[in-house]
């Protein structure tokens, strides 16, 4: 049995190549992976603080390299909403991501710093105390 051959009109040929061709690359479409870095930098700190907290056991060096982390948070949550207006990329994704980071590093990293650095000797009020804290700012 013969097989079907198929026959490509010479556009047709030349059409498929330019899609197996590499796309240029698109600057403004980079951009905007910037001021989400700045976001994720901050995720980051925020997360480095509350696990600096929780290895800290009472170690005053850890609890204030915690406490540093949230504040180059803070710095990095500033950069990143003006890079994001600087650059015109902003977006939905970067509103959300930018709240979550929000709640990460100034709602629960510093309840977990807290609550490591002296609340937890004051038992339930402490961890009462540490979550309304950190409902505030999720609810921000």
């Amino acid at each position: 049995m013969r097989m079907p051959t198929l026959k490509l009109s010479k556009r047709r040929a030349l059409g498929l190549r330019l899609r197996l061709r590499r796309p240029a690359f698109d600057l403004r479409k980079a951009m905007f992976i910037l001021p989400n870095l700045f976001t994720v930098a901050s995720i980051f700190c925020g997360f480095y603080g509350a696990v600096t907290a929780a290895e800290a056991h009472g170690d005053v060096d850890q609890m204030y390299r915690a406490c540093v982390s949230i504040l180059l948070a803070a710095f990095f949550d500033g950069i990143d909403g003006r890079v994001a207006r600087m650059t015109k990329t902003q977006s939905a994704f970067g509103v959300q991501m930018d709240s979550l980071a929000d709640v990460i590093s100034f709602g629960a990293a510093p309840a977990l710093i807290a609550w490591h650095w002296g609340l937890s000797h004051w038992g339930h009020l402490g961890l009462v105390a540490c979550f309304f804290f950190c409902a505030c700012g999720a609810i921000r």
